[in-house]
């Protein structure tokens, strides 16, 4: 109820939200391992391609784009109410089996009325060392809503 009161006093805008995946790492890998960035809000996700690394390749270049349209609240038109988002490493083993190996949050309001903005995130995994994803948002107003 009052998350409800306090959006009553601002304006409710829809917006495009497209987050490129560019990158994904680690510090090191002892075998060859298979990933999936999965981008999650609410009940709705987005996989990326898989990504194989290996004790050679211990980063991959990425084109991954997820994108999706979304309600932001904001009374000035510069700052909006928070928005958060997940992005989970899951590892794919061999028999298909997907485990989640670590996850990060991330405000996406911080990236409203931006093009291309980049981010680096550093994710904390207890099995894994170094592990980052460089990501790149637009988040630009748009008439249609579909979530």
């Amino acid at each position: 109820m009052f998350k409800a009161l306090a959006r009553s006093a601002q304006k409710k805008q829809n917006f495009m939200i497209t987050v490129r995946i560019a990158r994904f790492g680690l510090e090191s890998i002892n075998e060859d391992t298979t990933f999936l960035i999965v981008w999650k809000r609410g009940p709705e996700k987005q996989n990326s391609s898989k990504v194989e690394l290996n004790e050679f390749e211990v980063d991959a270049d990425l084109e991954d784009v997820m994108s999706k349209v979304s309600s932001f609240y904001s009374k000035d038109h510069v700052t909006y109410e928070k928005k958060m988002c997940n992005f989970c490493i899951v590892k794919v083993d061999e028999d298909g089996t997907q485990t989640e190996v670590a996850h990060t949050e991330v405000n996406m309001a911080e990236f409203v009325n931006h093009t291309d903005s980049a981010q680096r995130l550093e994710i904390h995994s207890d099995e894994y060392s170094g592990m980052f994803l460089e990501v790149k948002w637009t988040i630009s107003e748009t008439a249609e809503r579909n979530g």
